[in-house]
């Protein structure tokens, strides 16, 4: 997929592997063998995938010891998010701004957990949650990539609106880049827009970040989820899970 230019913006080019291992998983018939193959054409990336499957986010009581193995237990869907998680991951880079990328996208990640997190302790399987967490922030990154830092506050939302559709992702992960910070407002979408949302806190807080607002504990967000006290500790339970696939994906 070739690169757009947007206000002056090139916008990078969805990776393709990531890009086939989402069309895979979409496939219930030959989908596992489909996203093995295409996994494993990348050693460094067939290791990364197996590492985070292996982490304890995802581990389970047997290690996985092949690509199928993995995908038989993680699932389609979940095995797709890692595959592109790591595709997407910054290279080594001497950008004037290379630390402040990292630690964008180790907060993207985080927020991408939590968003899974969210999902099981309300027990309902939200489409692309953790890719609507991996991705809010993609406009910052790309802004940071471009050396456009003096923009980045008021147009990374903008921004990652244009690179996601852009990639073609699903109507669910553009409404949650660019309404998570309005969540009060989203017409449609709203819940992944919540549910980003709220994993954006849990991540800053978890990181030491400056978070967005002064309580969590306060925000409205928690009553339209129906996130409950007990809820919010067994989210904030989940850090070392978290923190277990940072080191393999940050």
């Amino acid at each position: 997929m070739s690169a757009v230019s947007i206000d002056s913006v090139e916008l990078p080019p969805f990776p393709d592997v990531a890009a086939a291992v989402l069309r895979a998983a979409n496939d219930p018939d030959e989908g596992v063998d489909r996203v093995a193959s295409l996994v494993q054409r990348d050693p460094a990336l067939a290791t990364t995938v197996m590492s985070v499957a292996n982490s304890a986010a995802f581990a389970g009581r047997v290690p996985a010891v092949t690509l199928t193995h993995a995908i038989g237990r993680l699932g389609l869907r979940t095995m797709a998010d890692l595959t592109v998680t790591a595709c997407l991951r910054p290279r080594e880079t001497s950008t004037a701004h290379a630390e402040q990328l990292a630690a964008v996208w180790t907060h993207a990640v985080a927020t991408a957990g939590f968003a899974r997190e969210i999902s099981l302790v309300r027990r309902r399987q939200v489409e692309s949650v953790f890719l609507c967490g991996l991705l809010h922030s993609i406009g910052a990154m790309v802004l940071l990539e471009v050396d456009q830092i003096e923009q980045l506050d008021e147009r990374y939302v903008e921004t990652g609106v244009q690179v996601t559709m852009a990639w073609g992702m699903p109507a669910a992960v553009v409404a949650a880049v660019g309404m998570h910070r309005d969540w009060p407002t989203a017409e449609t979408w709203a819940e992944e827009a919540c549910t980003t949302w709220l994993a954006r806190l849990l991540a800053q807080e978890m990181l030491d970040m400056p978070v967005d607002v002064g309580s969590i504990e306060e925000d409205a967000v928690l009553d339209e989820l129906d996130i409950y006290p007990g809820d919010l500790d067994k989210l904030r339970a989940s850090a070392d899970d978290i923190r277990a696939m940072l080191t393999v994906l940050a």
